[in-house]
């Protein structure tokens, strides 16, 4: 008994230690790093969004220019 008395103090401690890390490995992520982020995709996707816009309006125009001339 005393031989599996030692083999449970020793797997309890590995498992102590084994705890602790993986306490260290999580983190909770930042908010406010990640709604500034979001902020910038949003961005960023409007801003090509609106050069999209611009050259499809752009190339009807032309288009009609073109074919009005004809």
């Amino acid at each position: 008994m005393s031989a599996q008395f030692k083999l449970d103090q020793n797997t309890d401690q590995n498992n102590a230690k084994g705890s602790s890390e993986a306490k260290k490995e999580i983190r909770r992520p930042n908010i406010d790093n990640l709604l500034k982020r979001i902020s910038d995709e949003r961005h960023q996707e409007k801003k090509s969004n609106l050069i999209i816009l611009f050259f499809a309006v752009l190339a009807i125009s032309i288009a009609t220019f073109v074919f009005s001339q004809v």
